[in-house]
């Protein structure tokens, strides 16, 4: 028997723990020792002897001056008293203080050993110190379970982990030990006179439960590491009780105060003369119905159950049997129905006689909490904070988190909370479940009547992380005036409270506030990893969100494309680019068609080099925006080629062509850009996600490009030109000379052709939206995710093949996990709406069958799909998750289309002076996307390729609304210039001559995109193929619609609004 002390707090530890010892001294008389953290490091003072003679060595060699600590008395059981077979004993990264015996330590001794362990001590506590050490990973409670699972015998532990300097943990089997809290701080003893003079408050510890005492409170995990809830013990003990009083020896005084212990025991007890023992479930009709009764204790413990035994035959004449725990324990006693077992332990601590007690203790617990949770549906799943203490008012496994939430929102449970309460999940998982599955749900009192939070993420400047004063991740923020104020008025009203930063509805941190924190600097310090530090920084700076974002999991992603494919993207770019330049050559010559390709290069060069020092990532969005902002660049430079062309053929000179082509075509040019600059900027204010990267990549695209391809090539013609150089250039090759040229084609003599032709794709595309609908992706459905583990290396694009070849029309991605190309997450759709457990099973299975190829050793399916073993390769986890395209973010993608469209009509309606250009722009554009939507749900499942709606088809289809735009523009800017140089002119010609001599530009722009995104649809790989066929039906309907569309019904609704031109129109055609 021996007796061990813990503490945290902001008390002096050494002082708190020689204190608490002191209560404790007769649980062991032979030697004793503290150990606490001081700077950082664990220092230790033991020594054999009483605790006198440890009182004066720390006098001597000076005390831990920390704040956590634990201490030890010792009564010797493996080895002699002596300095180093005290305790605390250490390995190189734990300290321990152990009560209790560990009865195959030998063993464990030999096995360290043979790891080449070496041992100080004759003890078995140095064993256990040693294994933790061994088996640690870095996680206490995950080591300490570990090492649980490897110990035989009775033992109460109080342990540190020189990691984590802030912290103590314990935990128990069969021996005793109590977990005592108070404002601020926590203990853990023995027993409960070690702390009276501290609190009175405390918990019992249970079998093979773990503890963590914290600045923040105290919390519990089970034998699962599932955090668990306590009853709240109060002790109502005087302090007389747990002294000497006046005797020599401690077991003096217990002889001569039997007689009072026995009073005051019994008395209590006494109703009426008779036993009273309700509070055990024994009345007076059950007594008399008992059997047999057995009593099981060891030693004097066993002689008192003799006593007891003559007692109760000789008045209940009932027989009773009293028998050794030590033999109770480890026989098959028959004990039945209507039978009573008594256990006597006269230190509470025996280890056979707790273990006879502990009989038949599983089966009882699991009767109880299948009745807990039919009475209490709501605790059978959400566990509550046993402490009562800090801001987390319970913890939930994340399957549980959507009943929780249901229930939570029921009208009559609402009715019962308070009006100011808002429960909230914590974003991250709780910190010491090792496997990540439990989450915190927090109680956060709503101080405004509007029930907004009373200080919000604007007034935050700047936010950063860092490292306090102990070398810990921490993170300071700075706020701006207003809220340098209110911040200081909140803490101050707030001191000892903790305070919650609470983004989109998740709470990322609650620190406490220790004082009023003026001036608007401040520091929030806690539990924080590095990245865990970085990521709150990032919150704090992000200020008010303009839309939720909502964490479905978190990992270190690799790329979804193998290197294979992100080979094959890159190749086929650069054969595309070549291809492009090749092509400007061809049309424009090659001098012309080189000034283009470098103004490309040079766009391409500065676009990304502004996206890096942003930071962006390069994705599917991204390049969308890129490849467009590409095909204007291209558009610019063959609207001023085509116009001076133009001028040319007029009989201008090279000098004055190049500056009317310059001059004639900057207003199309300016038209198209700033039409999708305002687009761009719609969506990034209104957009999320995908778009706002679209949104962005194409600004920064545009503004170059106007750059590059307007003032850029004109520095360079005039330079030279100025020294009459390439005077002889004419803009054109014997291919392209006469292309387009003189071309009359009766494009509005058609237009009810065209009008028809469009209705009855629309309504087709329609129909088999309604019906057949699309192939919506993981993205918008929802589905599992399996993270699953090889021996070897793989690629991401084989493992998706090979699964998407056995799920059918289902949707699968494949994402790599880390850096080591041997973990990857499959997501699927597959079977997403069936519920029950034999779904997943048989999912599991399919992986299995499909993955066989890549897994070795021949592994069956019980070890693929079993979590610990990964041998040959195997499913390390898997979930059911939601949809990341929320609806929130589907209605503002909706919505900042619709306005993009809205703002798109009034520009032209501003810019041209007339409705009917607005009016056939918008139609257009609407054609344009549900022809693309049409014809993504006419071939889904059947073209030999993805066509899932994700968040890159998003983009895509931005792509085509952008470029188609851009198109409509041009056409419409050639228009109006007609309008102003032939205003007599029949609308009908007019409009026909537009749309003709702009022809050769809109060919020529449309077949040099589409050689960008043929070569990346024929040459790009799987993964990016779906992307490329979105974006070339946007070119190719894009330019139909700019013809057979736009301007058909920009013509219709000329004609019909003045039909007054008949005679006039007459003249011009005699002309």
């Amino acid at each position: 028997m021996c007796g061990i002390v813990g503490y945290v707090g902001p008390k002096d530890c050494s002082e708190v723990l020689v204190n608490a010892l002191t209560k404790l001294e007769y649980r062991g008389y032979d030697s004793a020792g503290i150990a606490g953290f001081d700077n950082g490091e664990i220092k230790t003072v033991k020594t054999k002897g009483k605790l006198q003679d440890l009182k004066d060595k720390l006098a001597e060699v000076g005390t831990p001056k920390g704040h956590v600590g634990i201490g030890h008395t010792r009564w010797a059981t493996h080895g002699e008293p002596s300095d180093v077979n005290s305790h605390p004993h250490s390995g190189a990264r734990v300290t321990i203080v152990h009560n209790g015996i560990i009865e195959n330590y030998m063993e464990l001794k030999d096995f360290l050993i043979s790891k080449g362990r070496t041992f100080l001590s004759d003890t078995d506590t140095e064993v256990v110190a040693q294994l933790l050490d061994y088996k640690y990973n870095g996680n206490p409670l995950e080591t300490i379970d570990s090492v649980m699972a490897e110990l035989r015998g009775s033992f109460a532990l109080g342990i540190m982990f020189k990691d984590f300097p802030d912290r103590v943990f314990a935990v128990r089997r069969e021996s005793p030990l109590i977990v005592g809290v108070a404002e601020g701080e926590c203990f853990i003893a023995s027993d409960v006179p070690a702390i009276l003079q501290y609190t009175r408050d405390y918990y019992l510890l249970d079998h093979d439960e773990i503890v963590t005492l914290s600045p923040d409170g105290v919390s519990f995990v089970d034998e699962h590491l599932d955090p668990i809830e306590k009853e709240l013990q109060t002790a109502d003990w005087d302090m007389e009780a747990a002294e000497k009083g006046g005797y020599p020896h401690f077991m003096i005084k217990e002889i001569n105060e039997q007689p009072e212990a026995i009073r005051t025991t019994i008395m209590p007890r006494i109703k009426e003369g008779l036993p009273f023992l309700e509070e055990c479930g024994i009345t007076t009709e059950t007594i008399k119905n008992f059997k047999n009764i057995t009593i099981v204790a060891c030693g004097t413990a066993m002689h008192a159950g003799m006593v007891g035994k003559y007692v109760i035959e000789d008045i209940a004449r009932v027989p009773v049997n009293v028998d050794i725990a030590s033999e109770f324990r480890y026989r098959n006693p028959i004990v039945g129905e209507g039978d009573l077992v008594i256990i006597i332990s006269q230190s509470g601590e025996t280890a056979d006689s707790l273990a006879a007690a502990l009989k038949g203790e599983s089966k009882a617990q699991a009767a109880d909490l299948e009745q807990i949770k039919k009475e209490h549906p709501l605790l059978a799943v959400l566990q509550v904070n046993p402490s009562g203490q800090g801001p987390v008012v319970g913890y939930a496994n994340y399957k549980d988190t959507a009943d929780i939430n249901k229930y939570l929102s029921m009208p009559e449970v609402q009715a019962e909370m308070p009006k100011d309460l808002r429960l909230k999940w914590g974003v991250s998982p709780y910190e010491y479940d090792p496997k990540a599955q439990t989450f915190e749900l927090y109680a956060i009192k709503s101080t405004e009547r509007s029930g907004r939070a009373p200080l919000e993420g604007d007034v935050v400047v700047n936010a950063k992380d860092e490292y306090d004063h102990y070398g810990k991740p921490a993170v300071s923020m700075s706020m701006n005036t207003d809220g340098a104020r209110r911040w200081a008025q909140l803490t101050k009203q707030n001191v000892g409270k903790a305070i919650a930063i609470v983004l989109d509805g998740y709470v990322y941190s609650a620190p406490n506030v220790n004082q009023e924190i003026t001036g608007g600097n401040s520091q929030i310090t806690g539990h924080f990893t590095p990245e865990q530090a970085k990521d709150l920084a990032n919150v704090l700076k992000s200020g008010k969100m303009p839309a939720p974002a909502h964490i479905v999991q978190e990992d270190i992603v690799g790329p979804s494309l193998g290197q294979a494919s992100i080979n094959a993207g890159i190749m086929s770019f650069v054969v595309a680019l070549i291809l492009l330049m090749v092509y400007m050559c061809i049309m424009y010559g090659f001098i012309p068609g080189m000034v283009a390709n470098g103004a490309l290069v040079l766009n391409m060069f500065f676009t990304l080099g502004i996206l890096s020092s942003f930071q962006a990532a390069l994705t599917m969005s991204g390049i969308a925006g890129m490849v467009l902002t590409l095909g204007m660049a291209v558009d610019a430079n063959v609207l001023i080629y085509e116009r001076t062309k133009e001028e040319l053929r007029a009989g201008k000179g090279v000098k004055k062509a190049l500056a009317d082509g310059y001059s004639n075509a900057f207003s199309a040019i300016f038209d198209s850009n700033l039409t999708s600059i305002i687009t761009g900027i719609i969506l990034f204010n209104f957009g999320t996600g995908p778009i706002r990267g679209f949104a962005t990549t194409l600004i920064i695209g545009i503004l170059i490009s106007f750059f590059t391809a307007v003032f850029m090539t004109r520095l360079f013609y005039e330079h030279f030109m100025s020294k009459d150089k390439l005077l002889n250039l004419t803009f054109s090759t014997s291919i392209s000379k006469n292309l387009m040229t003189n071309v009359h084609f009766d494009f509005m003599g058609r237009n009810k052709i065209w009008m028809t032709l469009t209705g009855a794709a629309i309504v087709i595309c329609i129909g088999f939206l309604s019906i057949r609908g699309l192939s919506q992706s993981i993205d918008f459905t929802g589905g599992r995710n399996f993270k699953v583990q090889f021996e070897n290396k793989v690629e991401p694009e084989q493992v998706r093949e090979l699964i998407a070849s056995k799920f059918g029309d289902a949707n699968v991605s494949v994402i790599a996990i880390g850096a080591d190309g041997k973990t990857v997450r499959i997501s699927t759709n597959y079977r997403i709406e069936e519920e029950g457990n034999n779904i997943d099973s048989e999912i599991e299975a399919y992986l299995y069958e499909t993955l066989k190829p890549l897994l070795t050793q021949n592994i069956t399916l019980e070890t693929f799909i079993d979590r610990e073993n990964h041998t040959g390769g195997s499913i390390i986890s898997s979930q059911k998750v939601g949809p990341s395209i929320a609806d929130d973010i589907k209605v503002s993608a909706i919505w900042s289309v619709v306005l993009a469209l809205i703002a798109i009509g009034l520009y032209i309606l501003l810019r041209f002076r007339n409705i009917a250009y607005s009016i056939g722009s918008v139609c257009a554009l609407a054609c344009d996307t549900i022809i693309i939507l049409g014809a993504y749900s006419m071939f889904w499942g059947i073209l030999p390729f993805s066509l899932e709606i994700d968040q890159t088809f998003i983009g895509a289809i931005l792509t085509a609304i952008g470029y188609s735009i851009n198109d409509k523009v041009v056409i419409f800017d050639r228009v109006r210039e007609f309008f102003g140089l032939y205003p007599k002119r029949n609308k009908k010609v007019l409009f026909n001559d537009s749309l003709n001599t702009t022809l050769a530009r809109t060919i020529n722009t449309s077949l040099s995109t589409l050689i960008v995104l043929l070569c990346i649809f024929i040459l790009g790989g799987d993964s990016i193929r779906s992307f490329a066929f979105a974006m070339i039906l946007g070119v190719v309907f894009g330019t139909l619609s700019s013809l057979f569309v736009a301007s058909p019904i920009a013509y219709m609704l000329m004609k019909n609004k003045k039909g007054t031109e008949q005679a006039v129109a007459a003249v011009e055609e005699v002309k």
